[in-house]
């Protein structure tokens, strides 16, 4: 039998010695080795003859084979030769892929010396083995007018990003597209996605040759992105030529609160400023009107100022976020803050509250809410009757003057920049008139008492006693001094009641 292929193998290099001859004198050349193992996969069958496009060309002794991929460059006559000195390898040609149930894509079988026509752009598949299903190692040498590429088909990876440019936050997607120049070629393998030489993730070709990684997230900047193919056994690996993928800072929107609001002067109120974004961090600086009032730092995105030197009147309050690394600033809407001033109430006391015209009394004003301060006017009947400075939250007026009759006391607080006007409800003051005297009384003349009858002169006794013991004893000058000057002394103090009595009326 093998004297038989001997010379059918003769024969075909006599008649293809002419074809070779007339094809191009530098025609490229390569040489292939295979290597057979009882451990390579087994075929369904084989063919009997060089052709094999039909089940029935094929045998039934399957044999162990090495598959490999083949492509030319140029389309051509390929000229195989068997190099093995027994000339004992054999080799099935497909131009796809081996299926044992559609052989119908099977062109020849080649050994010893064979030449086929070859096309570029298509794949063909190689079932490698040696004659009679014998392992061991096996050459060919194949000639023709270009390359012929044999084992690992080279490939090219695309990269791409459909959002372009991204936002810092927003899960992006890169894709890559994995080609050869053969159609119809397993693409499975991975494909590894860099950006600017770190490797962020790793995902499967399909069928198609397609790759996508999903949930992207790079930091705010201009990236280079690649994608290297991991190839497979038939087709070799490939990096993609790198893209620029920019990521933008987020937007970011600034919300704002006050509360209390409104409030009184001095009361406290907090102004919060809420920044959403991307994870937020930065300064917000609070601003009433164009004045800064101050600033505070975002915690989770949110940062408070407690305010409470608002003058009273209506404030317009901003928050102002700068912005961070991964987020752009932004301003919040304005809102209104109304401060009011302290209310006060003012009370007066009016004492004593009844007296009489010639006498004076004492308005004492009283003024709370807040720390007061200025000036009150006191009133009588509405006309001002003295303005005075508080003192300690409290004014005194010391009031004489006013005509008979009642009248409404009241007291005015003027207010200041932090506290409110004030007027004390009315205290009646009764003005007595002053007491009129009756006509005078005439002086009563005091009846005058008869003189006493003189006593009876006492008998002279010749002898003159001036003894006083003696007087005494007698009574009678005696008696009559006393009796004198009791008289005297009653008139005298009747005199005295009298005028007194006048005195006082």
């Amino acid at each position: 039998m093998r004297l038989r292929f001997a010379s059918i193998a003769a024969v075909f290099t006599l008649l293809t010695g002419t074809l070779l001859a007339a094809s191009p004198a530098h025609a490229d050349e390569v040489t292939f080795s295979y290597t057979v193992t009882d451990t390579d996969p087994m075929t369904h069958a084989w063919p009997m003859s060089t052709l094999c496009s039909t089940p029935s060309d094929w045998g039934n002794s399957a044999r162990h084979a090495v598959t490999e991929l083949a492509t030319v460059t140029v389309s051509g006559t390929y000229q195989f030769t068997d190099l093995r000195d027994e000339g004992d390898g054999r080799i099935v040609l497909l131009s796809g892929p081996y299926d044992p149930a559609d052989v119908s894509n099977c062109i020849r079988e080649i050994d010893d010396n064979r030449s086929v026509y070859l096309n570029a752009g298509t794949t063909y598949t190689l079932l490698q083995t040696g004659f009679g299903g014998e392992t061991g190692s096996f050459s060919y040498r194949v000639t023709g007018p270009g390359a012929f590429l044999k084992g690992v088909v080279a490939s090219t990876v695309t990269v791409s990003a459909p959002t372009n440019p991204a936002t810092v936050g927003v899960p992006g997607e890169l894709q890559a597209s994995v080609t050869t120049p053969t159609a119809g070629i397993d693409l499975s393998g991975t494909v590894e996605f860099f950006a600017d030489g770190t490797s962020i993730g790793t995902t499967t070709v399909d069928t198609s040759g397609a790759a996508t990684l999903t949930g992207v997230s790079l930091p705010v900047n201009d990236h280079q992105i690649t994608a290297e193919y991991s190839g497979n056994t038939n087709i070799a690996p490939a990096t993609s030529d790198p893209i620029l993928y920019t990521v933008e800072k987020a937007s970011t929107t600034t919300s704002l609160t006050v509360s209390p609001n409104p409030v009184t002067v001095g009361q406290e109120t907090v102004l919060t400023a809420t920044v959403s974004g991307y994870a937020a961090e930065g300064a917000v600086e609070f601003f009433n009107g164009a004045t800064p009032l101050g600033e505070s730092t975002t915690t989770n995105g949110v940062a408070s100022l407690p305010v409470s030197a608002l003058p009273p009147g209506d404030h317009t309050i901003t928050a102002v976020y700068a912005g961070d690394s991964s987020n752009t600033a932004s301003t919040s809407d304005p809102i209104t803050v109304t401060v009011a001033k302290h209310t006060t109430t003012t009370v007066l006391t009016v004492a004593p509250d009844v007296m009489s015209v010639e006498d004076a009394t004492t308005l004492t004003a009283t003024v709370t809410g807040g720390t007061p301060t200025g000036d009150i006017d006191f009133l009588a009947d509405g006309t001002s009757l003295e303005s005075v400075p508080l003192v300690n939250g409290a004014a005194t007026l010391r009031v004489s003057g006013l005509p008979a009759g009642d009248h409404a006391l009241t007291a005015g607080y003027s207010g200041n920049a932090d506290h409110a006007e004030s007027v004390s409800d009315a205290v009646v003051l009764t003005v007595e008139p002053a007491e009129i005297d009756p006509e005078p009384k005439p002086k009563p003349v005091p009846t005058p008492k008869p003189d006493p009858e003189p006593a009876p002169e006492p008998i002279e006794d010749d002898t003159e006693d001036t003894n006083p013991e003696q007087l005494a004893t007698s009574g009678a000058p005696w008696t009559a001094w006393t009796l004198g000057s009791g008289a005297l002394a009653l008139i005298t103090a009747g005199v005295i009641l009298l005028a007194r009595r006048r005195a006082t009326t």
